[in-house]
């Protein structure tokens, strides 16, 4: 039989459970306890027990290709700037003549929308255990996800390669969504 306070087991015929100290109820066999399955807990960077968030694993993986294509854009952009500079003389970072001014300033969003990727590639490893940050995620990602749409169209690229760029925010919104759901339920 068991304790109906604690559920632990105890003697047919105690008046009292050796665990909790409970008196005991009646002399009929309490039911077998039915437990609930916890949420898994896991521990965070400061050592403070928190639920899993569902979404990790998907913020993880584009937070780490959003580092990389994040890096990536930067030293392109800076090429690309020094290339205008080169072939304008003005046409650098803040120039706005010659004949490098066109590279140049395609230079500064390479490397504009490359501190962007990145940093939202960062805050998606960092914060993809904490429900509290899901909709500040969400909305990051779906930024990302309309500036992919605007210069597919704008470009004139819309290729397997851009569905491809789609994909990666997509990813990332759902991660944020699923980190969303789960804590709106807890």
């Amino acid at each position: 039989m068991f304790c109906i306070n604690c559920g632990k087991p105890m003697e047919s015929d105690a008046a009292f459970c050796p665990n909790c100290g409970k008196a005991r109820v009646n002399k009929e066999a309490a039911p077998v306890p039915v437990t609930v399955a916890a949420k898994p807990m896991m521990t965070n960077e400061i050592g403070i027990k928190t639920q899993e968030a569902p979404g990790r694993i998907f913020l993880l993986v584009t937070g780490i290709i959003y580092i990389i294509t994040g890096t990536s854009s930067i030293i392109s952009g800076v090429i690309i700037d020094m290339a205008g500079q080169a072939l304008g003389g003005l046409g650098g970072m803040f120039g706005v003549q010659g004949a490098g001014a066109g590279l140049g300033a395609l230079g500064v969003m390479f490397v504009l929308a490359g501190v962007y990727t990145f940093v939202i590639g960062i805050m998606g490893i960092v914060y993809r255990n904490d429900l509290g940050k899901a909709d500040l995620l969400m909305i990051l990602g779906i930024i990302a996800l309309v500036a992919d749409v605007v210069l597919g169209i704008t470009m004139d690229t819309f290729t397997f390669t851009t569905v491809i760029f789609l994909a990666i925010p997509g990813c990332y919104i759902f991660g944020a969504f699923r980190n969303r759901t789960y804590m709106r339920k807890s």
